[in-house]
C-alpha cells in the first residue's frame, strides 16, 4: 500500500513537472514574441513623419509649378494627364503615413498587453495545453500580419520617394 502511495506521487510529481516544462516553454516562446514586438515597434518610431509631411508639401508645390506652366487656354495633353496622375499615388503614399504609424504603434503596445496577461494566465493554469498552442499561434500569426504591414509602409514609402524623384527628373521632358 505504501509503494503504491510512493509510486503514485511520484507519476504525479512527473505529471506536474512534464506540464511546467511545456508551459515553461510556452511561456518561453511569448517572451519571444514580445521581444520581437519591441523590435518591430522600434522600427516603427524610427519612421519619419516628418518626411512624410515634407514630401506632401513638396508635392503641393510641385503641381502648384505645373499648374502655373500649363497652358489653360488648352486643355492638357493625355500624357500630362497620366504624368500628372501619376503623382496622386504619391500624395495618398505619405497622406497616410501617420495614420498607419499610429495604428501599428497603437496595435504593438495593445498585443504586448494582451501577451503580458496571456502570461499571467498561463501561469494559473487557465489553459490546456491545446488552447494554449490555439492561442500562441493566432498571436504569432498577428504579429507576422504586424510586421507585414510595417514591411510594407516602409517600402511605399522608399517606392515612392524614388518614383517622386524620376518624375521630377521626367518633367523637364513633358510639355504642359
Amino acid at each position: 500500500m505504501k509503494s503504491t502511495k510512493t509510486i503514485l506521487s511520484l507519476f504525479i510529481t512527473v505529471l506536474l513537472f512534464a506540464c511546467n516544462h511545456d508551459y515553461d516553454q510556452q511561456l518561453n516562446n511569448i517572451d519571444n514574441l514580445i521581444s520581437k514586438y519591441d523590435t518591430l515597434e522600434k522600427k516603427v518610431f524610427s519612421v519619419d513623419l516628418k518626411e512624410s509631411k515634407q514630401q506632401l508639401l513638396r508635392y503641393e508645390n510641385t503641381i502648384k509649378e505645373f499648374k502655373k506652366l500649363q497652358n489653360n487656354k488648352q486643355k492638357p495633353t493625355k500624357e500630362v494627364r497620366m504624368y500628372i496622375n501619376e503623382f496622386r499615388t504619391i500624395k495618398k503614399t505619405f497622406k497616410k503615413v501617420p495614420k498607419n504609424v499610429s495604428f501599428l504603434n497603437s496595435s504593438i503596445s495593445q498585443n504586448i498587453i494582451q501577451l503580458d496577461n496571456l502570461k499571467a494566465d498561463i501561469k494559473k493554469n487557465s489553459f490546456s495545453q491545446k488552447e494554449l498552442n490555439k492561442i500562441i499561434g493566432q498571436e504569432q500569426e498577428a504579429f507576422q500580419l504586424l510586421d507585414s504591414n510595417y514591411y510594407k509602409l516602409s517600402l511605399d514609402i522608399k517606392t515612392q520617394t524614388e518614383k517622386f524623384d524620376s518624375l521630377l527628373i521626367l518633367s523637364g521632358k513633358i510639355k504642359f
